[in-house]
């Protein structure tokens, strides 16, 4: 009962947990790059997060589909410009706004309900930080390209650099 309500939150309600996020980048003085965006655009990428966020905490989705979507958008937005810090800062204030928006909605009427919020805050702290590391994984990934791609830079010698074997799957 607790999944389906959390998932309603997340899916349909969104919209408060959206707004407190873009308020949160808006506010911080880190996130200069993404300040330019705009609002229709964050209010979607929150969007998305959050429809992964419900397929995760129900167990509709596995690390290999998480990973894929944050790693798209570690690429997107690589090729935009964003700074990583950046991006990781906009999912840190992503888990900000989504667990007060958990503890703010009064899902949690009595005990049970609460050890519910402390694992729901577990769990969305979990996604955000695999979020986090698939996220930066694709956006190296792609960094490495345009480099070798504009860069007389040989491929080997990032490799040097840039140690993962992730980033070289053919």
């Amino acid at each position: 009962m607790f999944d389906r309500a959390l998932e309603e939150l997340l899916v349909t309600g969104g919209g408060s947990s959206s707004r407190r996020w873009i308020t949160l980048i808006k506010a911080s003085p880190q996130a200069n790059s993404l300040k330019k965006l705009p609002d229709t655009e964050l209010a979607s990428v929150f969007d998305e997060m959050g429809r992964a966020l419900s397929r995760w905490l129900s167990g509709d989705s596995g690390k290999n589909e998480l990973g894929y979507f944050f790693a798209q958008v570690g690429k997107e937005y690589s090729l935009q410009g964003v700074p990583l810090s950046e991006m990781s800062l906009a999912l840190a204030l992503a888990r900000k706004a989504t667990v007060r928006s958990l503890v703010e909605e009064g899902l949690f009427d009595n005990a049970n309900a609460l050890y519910a919020l402390l694992d729901a805050s577990e769990r969305v702290a979990d996604f955000y930080a695999l979020g986090n590391y698939y996220m930066t994984k694709g956006f190296l990934e792609t960094t490495m390209e345009r480099i070798t791609a504009e860069t007389s830079m040989d491929k080997s010698t990032l490799i040097k650099f840039f140690r993962d074997d992730l980033f070289y799957k053919d």
